[in-house]
């Protein structure tokens, strides 16, 4: 367990590589505001936490970078926050779309993808039988390619769907929102990559789950919220067609 001054060093260190794609050097963040303490106390608990497997550092260079630990640690806690509650405005009108499922699915899809510029995937009901995709070019894209080291590997699963579909089914059962971060995933050849998905469904039972795909470091506060809020609104369809 982390002492609260390591906590917020991470969250500090984390924030800052998400938004800079940079190594984290120890005097931004004792610049901080949130920060009490001088570059010193923070270059030795950024070393307890390279030590304690939570950061890394290239060998080039003496900033920091988080390892996958690092983000686990990072996302559980953002899930927990109540800071995050507010879901991210995935602009559906599913209400209007009456019993168009497919429909409903690939417009969810869309809308994601586009809030997060990340790849989107919808599982559809019954039970995620089907799997909608949208935003492989996004993925793709110049900003993100850099680091995807075996996007072969990724398109390749991604085109057999199946592997993907059952790892997505294999989540059913939770009641919140799941990530698989890198070598968390189930499916080998997505273990480059971090998956952030939720379930949807009736009150008693998921249908199906929203997800994206993305790099390790994505805006993982937008894409929780963003699929929280699209599970929500496909719940409140589902409520409507199923119920």
């Amino acid at each position: 367990m982390l002492s609260e001054r390591q906590e917020l060093i991470l969250r500090l260190v984390v924030d800052a590589y998400l938004a800079s794609g940079r190594p984290v050097a120890s005097k931004p963040i004792a610049e901080k505001r949130q920060v009490e303490w001088g570059s010193s106390t923070v270059r030795a608990e950024l070393a307890a936490l390279e030590a304690a497997g939570y950061l890394t550092h290239p060998h080039t260079s003496a900033g920091r970078v988080p390892t996958e630990t690092g983000y686990r640690y990072y996302v559980d806690r953002l899930i927990a926050s109540e800071a995050q509650a507010a879901d991210a405005e995935v602009e559906l009108e599913l209400s209007r779309l009456r019993r168009e499922i497919d429909y409903a699915m690939r417009e969810t899809t869309a809308a994601l993808a586009r809030v997060t510029d990340l790849m989107a995937l919808v599982t559809a009901p019954p039970l995620g039988d089907a799997l909608f995709v949208h935003g492989v070019s996004r993925l793709l894209s110049e900003e993100h390619l850099a680091e995807l080291p075996r996007v072969d590997e990724l398109m390749g699963a991604l085109e057999r769907r199946v592997d993907v579909l059952g790892m997505m089914r294999s989540a059913l059962d939770q009641r919140s929102v799941f990530l698989w971060i890198g070598g968390e995933n189930p499916q080998p050849e997505l273990r480059s990559v971090s998956v952030v998905g939720a379930n949807y469904g009736l009150g008693h039972r998921n249908l199906g789950s929203v997800g994206v795909v993305g790099p390790l470091r994505m805006d993982y506060a937008t894409a929780i919220a963003s699929v929280r809020g699209a599970a929500s609104e496909l719940s409140r369809y589902c409520e409507t067609v199923y119920g």
